[in-house]
């Protein structure tokens, strides 16, 4: 007859065969609960090609808007440029992440740093913001009913979150991927008076980040701690910016 120890260990065996070390980083993540509201307003995916390193991911959120005052799209399109261009410092917001974080604009590499307030530790630099709206609305608008109201991207130039060259320095003139957003207007049955608006945001353009490492391939084991870690809290970051998106959108089209 086995004993209450025996059986542990065969029960431990068991669940290490079957799970294995790269489980580890999964089920802390059911443990490191974000708060991301589980609606149909917001969709997100994110994804690690193993082979190469190169992560994406992809936000999406629709809102309807009460039009109070007459604005032309240009007059939107600026508006929602000035929003998205104030990304890096709405991450450091300390209701956002409890004042760990602070972002300094460095005047001169024309780029702003993302780094943790204890230590001077720069996690992410971002370069000048680029309009893409052209190119965005030639090369990807036949995906979207709807027309493409501006598309802006933050170039990702280095930090120890990121495996640009001269990443922990942030010297890097080259962007190592770019965070992209885009606003696309859809079409309504009553435009006079309300205003339809999907809001993408995006990780694209080979971003490369430094958790997974560099062996090749990506172990499964650093692979799911950067899911369990890095990518969520991503999530949970870019589901904060959607709403103060949608807030101060609304809050410029009641304004007179």
């Amino acid at each position: 007859m086995r004993t209450s120890e025996q059986a542990k260990r065969d029960i431990r065996s068991r669940l290490d065969n079957k799970l294995g070390l790269a489980a580890l980083p999964r089920l802390i993540a059911f443990a490191l609960i974000t708060v991301v509201a589980a609606t149909e307003a917001f969709k997100s995916k994110a994804y690690l090609n193993r082979d190469t390193g190169i992560a994406t991911s992809y936000e999406e959120s629709l809102a309807v808007f009460s039009l109070a005052s007459e604005k032309t799209t240009q007059e939107i399109a600026d508006y929602a440029k000035e929003i998205i261009a104030d990304y890096p410092n709405f991450l450091a917001r300390p209701s956002l992440t409890l004042g760990l974080l602070k972002a300094r604009f460095a005047r001169e590499r024309n780029q702003t740093d993302l780094s943790t307030s204890v230590f001077p530790l720069n996690l992410l630099c971002f370069g000048p913001p680029k309009d893409s709206s052209k190119a965005f609305r030639t090369k990807q608008a036949r995906e979207y009913s709807g027309t493409v109201l501006c598309s802006l991207e933050l170039p990702i130039l280095g930090g120890l979150l990121s495996q640009s060259p001269e990443s922990v320095h942030c010297d890097s003139v080259e962007a190592g991927g770019c965070l992209r957003f885009t606003v696309i207007r859809k079409s309504m049955d009553n435009p006079i008076h309300s205003l339809s608006i999907d809001f993408v945001t995006e990780i694209a353009e080979m971003y490369k980040p430094s958790i997974p490492g560099k062996s090749y391939p990506r172990s499964k084991f650093r692979s799911a701690i950067y899911y369990a870690t890095q990518s969520r809290f991503h999530e949970y970051v870019m589901w904060r910016f959607h709403r103060l998106f949608r807030k101060e959108l609304q809050r410029y089209l009641n304004s007179s």
